[in-house]
C-alpha cells in the first residue's frame, strides 16, 4: 500500500473505533490510529520536500570537496550549492 492510501485507512479506523478502549493498555484505538497517521502524513511530507531539493548530482561545482564518491549519499540542500550554467550557444 501507498503511505497516502495506509493513512486514509487510518484514518477512517479512526472514526469507526472513536470511543473504544483497549483493555490491556487503557487507550483509545482512535488515539492510535490518529498517531500512526500523523507519524506517516509527517513523513511523506517530509520524504516529498527532500525530493524537490538540489543535490550533489545538480550541482556545477564539479570540484567541491563535499562531492560524494561512486556509491555515496549526496548532501540535499547543501550551502555551497551552485546551479548549474545553461550551455552556452555559439
Amino acid at each position: 500500500m501507498l503511505p497516502k492510501e495506509v493513512s486514509k485507512e487510518l484514518r477512517i479506523i479512526q472514526e469507526k473505533y472513536k470511543n473504544v478502549i483497549t483493555p490491556t493498555l487503557q487507550v483509545r484505538i482512535s488515539d492510535m490510529a490518529k498517531d500512526a497517521a500523523d507519524a506517516i502524513d509527517s513523513q511523506q511530507a517530509f520524504i516529498d520536500l527532500i525530493g524537490t531539493l538540489p543535490t550533489c548530482n545538480e550541482c556545477g561545482d564539479k570540484s567541491c570537496s563535499y562531492r560524494p564518491g561512486l556509491g555515496q549519499t549526496v548532501r540535499y540542500n547543501c550551502p555551497l550549492f551552485n546551479k548549474l550554467l545553461p550551455p552556452m550557444r555559439p
